[in-house]
């Protein structure tokens, strides 16, 4: 009876195994780490048991600094610790993704420069879940009807288009005069780089929305000295953060249109 009532009452799974190797090398303990929940008795980093709880079923778990991928490739999530505002930009390790807390609740108005909470991506980490190419992405990508109006394409992957799903329910029920700011969607795939970058855009997993462009502001639409620039109402934003989506109007290179599936960072 004990036990059946643990089993009904357990909050992870933790599976251990030992990877053998040839006499040169030490068996490995690889840990892999029920997706849902990490066991809170292990000492992870906050930031691997967040990529655990949202990504875990992609990767298993070496120890604090390092994953292998089900395809067998073991990657650093921290190569190097110490890197220049430029290379954390252009060449970020996964933990990098996590240098700057994203805030929830009431829009605040970034004012340093380098607060860019979800702007750090490592490139390689998403191609390896959602796709290398337009046609990997677009393998996983689903169909959704987007306030009722627009069909749009979202990527099935971890959950993503599920949660647009539930922001699009309750958007619905706004008021007329705030759903004009979220349709026409500008688009939801699109595997494109960032304007500027040779960096993929979220855009190009499938990943990202970005609602009508008529409310929107743009830092590279600016004429003349940076000044933050928001028409966004707050209500908007708080439903998609709800869902697992950060916004682009808490940058400081603000992109008030622009959202994008980043549960693990909210």
């Amino acid at each position: 009876m004990e036990k059946s009532l643990f089993k009904k009452t357990i909050i992870f799974t933790l599976i251990v195994f030992f990877s053998c190797h040839n006499k040169e090398h030490n068996s490995e303990k690889i840990v892999d780490v029920n997706y849902e929940i990490i066991d809170s008795n292990i000492n992870y980093p906050v930031f691997l048991q967040k990529l655990v709880k949202f990504y875990g079923k992609h990767f298993k778990v070496l120890d604090s600094n390092n994953i292998v991928w089900i395809n067998g490739d073991t990657i650093e999530l921290q190569t190097n610790p110490s890197k220049t505002s430029n290379e954390l930009f252009n060449n970020p390790d996964i933990k990098d993704q996590f240098n700057t807390k994203y805030p929830t609740g009431k829009v605040i108005i970034p004012k340093d420069s380098c607060f860019d909470p979800g702007r750090i991506r490592n490139e390689d980490f998403f191609c390896r879940m959602y796709g290398y190419s337009k046609d990997e992405v677009y393998d996983n990508l689903d169909t959704l009807n987007w306030m009722g109006k627009q069909v749009i394409k979202v990527s099935k992957i971890n959950g993503c288009i599920d949660s647009l799903k539930k922001i699009n329910k309750e958007v619905m029920l706004l008021p007329d005069s705030i759903k004009e700011f979220l349709n026409p969607s500008a688009g939801c795939f699109n595997f494109r780089n960032i304007a500027g970058t040779e960096r993929l855009s979220c855009h190009s997993f499938g990943i990202a929305i970005d609602i009508n462009v008529k409310y929107s502001n743009y830092w590279r639409w600016n004429k003349g000295p940076y000044k933050y620039r928001n028409k966004i109402p707050y209500n908007i934003v708080e439903i998609f953060e709800k869902y697992g989506f950060i916004w682009g109007g808490n940058w400081y290179y603000y992109d008030t249109m622009h959202f994008e599936f980043r549960p693990e960072l909210i």
